[in-house]
């Protein structure tokens, strides 16, 4: 998209050059910098570290009953014995699972500061069911990110802060 606009706008005025145009997500981080102190510029929990935190971290889960459905899925089946198709497996998982958590951070950012907070459900439901493992796992990762002092700064806790600044700035 942004290089269509880059040459929608020369092609209207003869010449565009050093423009930017970035993603919301990108415009969205650089204000968190910009108003709010000590925001690192990349996020642990950005999705291409999430994923290896992830692939870390499983295995520490699958004794959980929670986690008996990945445990199953991970497991060798008799065509695949090796440890390199398990690996691979846990890797490919991990990216899905850190895409859910990057959708949710968008989407649903009261159901990972729920789930923070050391709820197992979602809010407003108490359904604790097929999800549950999915919050024990972001409190691994949220647990993992501060053991490695790194900043537990991620979109969910940052936009009510950021939205408050904006108000805030008269």
């Amino acid at each position: 998209m942004s290089e269509w606009l880059k040459i929608q706008i020369a092609q209207q005025l003869g010449i565009a050059a050093n423009l930017k145009f970035p993603l919301p997500s990108s415009f969205i981080w650089s204000l968190y910098q910009q108003l709010i102190p000590n925001v690192p510029s990349t996020s642990a929990y950005n999705k291409d570290r999430l994923r290896w935190k992830i692939y870390h971290l499983l295995p520490d889960f699958l004794d959980d009953a929670s986690f008996a459905a990945i445990k199953e899925y991970l497991s060798t089946d008799e065509r695949h014995s090796s440890s390199e198709y398990t690996d691979l497996r846990r890797f490919q998982l991990s990216e899905k699972i850190a895409d859910a958590y990057d959708n949710y951070l968008v989407y649903r950012p009261e159901w990972l500061l729920h789930w923070q907070n050391g709820n197992n459900d979602l809010p407003d439901n108490d359904d604790i069911g097929r999800q549950e493992w999915q919050a024990i796992l972001w409190r691994g990762i949220y647990q993992n990110v501060e053991q490695l002092e790194q900043s537990q700064f991620h979109r969910a806790s940052l936009h009510q802060v950021l939205l408050e600044k904006i108000t805030s700035i008269e």
